[in-house]
């Protein structure tokens, strides 16, 4: 054992300082320069954002964001004198909970839109990176030239997650058994899958003298979140004891060196384990089909990962090599791209590491991810409903919108990112059944409304997130007559970190939307991250897709 010494300070020394520290002047010319600097870089950052947004963006268009932050007032005064009948207090309440929402609008604004960050921080990004082996609020340096994601760390060395198993509590576990008894009405079976996040794998390389083979790395709720699980009959892998007995022989890593997301390899031995699993569950179901996969070449893929994307550092200076990894990609007979089998008694819900190395938005190639991998195990395709960032509520959400999507199954496999345990939204939601009647209100194809945006989901600054692209959630009044209905639509946020017309959207704006039935491009803008509107809005039945932004 490892012997500790306490370094005391001898109290003379300690009074000394004391004397030292409390007796330093400041010439009074050093202090009005101090103060002064201080004062003009506080100032100077907004005054400049301001007259910048003026010039380029028209104020007799859009005023600037400090000018809309003006209105955060008069909106706490409204929110207040409608609580007053109620008293003094609850008037108080309501008016700082409108302001906070207010400057925490303003504060969103500023990170997206501050031309000074979004000019100066490449730069000095890549000086800190370079130099100094820094990374930023996301992202953290390891040994080596590994890259963290922050969210997988603090999964690890934060507080536990809810541990709540009442249907009325927003937890993992209160989700999951509604989930699993909505499935067994239906006569599914269903098998979680949580992922490991990279540092319980690769501590190593984090910190100093951590090693995966000196102990078990975990959140602190995760042990009574399995064992609840399991003692109310839910499959739950074991995926981390997995990937350690994997990597303990040779050492080889199972998570890419600067991406969040695992190796080939890793997903492999978890698509054989997925695999064996099923076939002991359902042994009738997974003899060799007649319509064979067959094995494409194996192919070298390489790639910055979405880490460095994540430091926005300069293009014209990379400091990263890419990483190359080979992948096995599976093909359909006809030699197409392998495609998801809507009649497969298998749905694979999961998140982007069900999409890694299958979808190309990733840019680790594809025909090659989970699913692909689990189809050549089991010797049949399976059906996929995937989403980036998508593990804890929005893929049971898209699910819901379509639960025909589970007419034939007898499986469901649901894989999710355990930093989704502790940073997820786990709300319930019920799987509805299958709709006899069409919506009242069809839209067939390409439309053009008119009405007013009456609810909007939040979106993230870009680089905040690995993923490139997002879709916000509207929920939309569509004028008709006299009278209006509200109908959900989703529109591309965010395309290659690019902020688009979207964003600026606020509740109250009277726009015009081209819409489509969200079905019909459901397979193309589906996996991409999205935020989802709370309460009945994310249920309404009418879904569509906006074309013009």
């Amino acid at each position: 054992m490892k012997a500790f010494h306490v370094a005391t300070v001898r109290p003379e020394r300690e009074d000394a300082a004391l004397r030292d520290l409390g007796s330093t002047r400041v010439e009074k010319r050093v202090r009005v320069l101090l103060i002064g600097a201080f004062l003009m870089t506080i100032t100077a950052v907004p005054l400049l954002q301001t007259w910048r947004e003026w010039r380029h963006r028209g104020g007799d268009v859009h005023s600037p964001a400090i000018v809309e932050f003006a209105s955060a007032f008069p909106h706490a005064l409204s929110s207040a004198a409608s609580k007053f009948p109620e008293g003094l207090v609850p008037a108080f309440v309501s008016a700082n909970r409108s302001l906070k929402e207010d400057i925490h609008g303003f504060e969103q604004s500023l990170e997206k839109h501050s031309f000074l960050k979004n000019r100066f921080l490449p730069a000095v990004q890549w000086f800190v990176s370079r130099f100094l082996s820094l990374g930023n609020e996301k992202v953290f340096f390891g040994r080596e030239g590994w890259l963290y994601y922050r969210p997988d760390v603090d999964y690890l060395v934060g507080t536990g997650f809810s541990t709540d198993n009442s249907m009325e509590g927003r937890g993992p576990i209160a989700a999951i058994l509604k989930f699993r008894d909505d499935l067994a009405h239906r006569g599914i079976r269903l098998i979680v899958v949580p992922v490991p996040v990279k540092p319980m794998i690769e501590p190593e390389h984090l910190a100093p003298y951590s090693s995966v083979s000196e102990e078990i790395l975990q959140n602190p709720s995760y042990a009574t979140f399995e064992k609840e699980l399991r003692s109310q009959g839910v499959e739950v892998l074991d995926l981390q004891t997995l990937l350690i007995r994997e990597k303990k022989p040779s050492g080889r890593s199972q998570y890419l060196k600067r991406d969040t997301h695992w190796t080939p390899d890793a997903m492999e031995h978890c698509a054989e384990l997925i695999a064996e699993r099923l076939q002991k569950l359902l042994p009738e179901d997974f003899s060799r089909s007649e319509r064979e996969l067959i094995s494409g070449d194996c192919i070298s893929i390489k790639s910055q990962g979405d880490l460095v994307g994540m430091l926005d550092l300069p293009k014209s200076a990379p400091i990263f090599s890419p990483e190359e990894v080979v992948l096995r990609p599976r093909k359909q007979a006809d030699s197409e791209h392998w495609k998801p089998s809507a009649s497969s008694s298998v749905l694979l819900l999961g998140d982007s590491f069900t999409r890694i190395y299958s979808a190309p938005d990733l840019h680790w190639g594809r025909d090659s991810g989970l699913a692909e991998r689990l189809s050549e195990h089991l010797g049949q395709d399976v059906d996929v409903l995937a989403m980036n960032a998508g593990g804890s509520s929005s893929v049971r959400q898209s699910l819901a919108r379509s639960p025909e999507r589970l007419q034939g199954k007898k499986a469901v496999v649901y894989e999710f990112s355990m930093r989704e345990l502790s940073g997820g939204d786990w709300k319930v939601i019920p799987l509805p059944e299958p709709v006899a009647q069409p919506s009242p209100h069809p839209i067939e194809g390409p439309i053009t409304v008119t009405g007013t945006v009456a609810e909007l989901s939040e979106i993230p600054a870009p680089g905040s997130n690995p993923y490139r692209d997002f879709v916000r959630s509207i929920r939309f009044s569509i004028e008709e007559g006299s009278t209006s209905r509200n109908v959900l639509v989703f529109v591309q946020a965010m395309r290659n970190k690019v902020l688009t017309a979207a964003e600026s959207l606020e509740v109250g704006n009277k726009v015009t939307l081209h819409l489509i039935p969200w079905s019909q491009v459901e397979q193309r803008y589906g996996s991409l991250n999205r935020s989802e509107l709370q309460g009945d809005s994310a249920d309404l039945p009418d879904v569509y897709w906006a074309v013009d932004y």
